[in-house]
């Protein structure tokens, strides 16, 4: 999002706001991804990405499961539960896209290296 602000001199009476993002699909937000770290991704994918978010209809563990895939790779799922935004993308065929950003982290306690994800409408 970027902001552009024309002075005359004097300081903006007030600072622009953040809003969360909106899919274009109606859904407000941002998530993070689930599973990431069992993914079997590499480096490859860190940074950001022009991604697709499907709706799975036959998951054990959650009957709401929405599928993250980067490219052909399943990089994770959106947390269990997302009733709302599983049924809007079955309502638009099925998979919609999403920008997803891929970081990597040490873990302070014990020193390994992880994977850590979210995922944002497609604007």
């Amino acid at each position: 999002m970027v902001f552009l602000l024309f002075f005359n001199g004097d300081k903006p009476k007030e600072k622009p706001t953040y809003k969360k993002p909106v899919w274009r699909y109606g859904i407000e937000g941002e998530y993070s991804i689930k599973g990431i770290n069992k993914s079997g991704i590499t480096d490859k994918y860190l940074g950001s990405h022009d991604g697709t978010a499907k709706a799975i209809t036959d998951n054990d563990y959650d009957p709401y499961a929405v599928a993250i895939f980067v490219g052909k790779k399943q990089v994770g799922w959106l947390p269990a539960g997302c009733v709302d935004v599983h049924k809007a993308i079955m309502e638009l065929g099925g998979s919609i896209d999403v920008y997803v950003y891929i970081g990597k982290a040490t873990d302070d306690d014990d020193g390994h290296d992880f994977y850590f994800g979210k995922v944002q409408p497609g604007l």
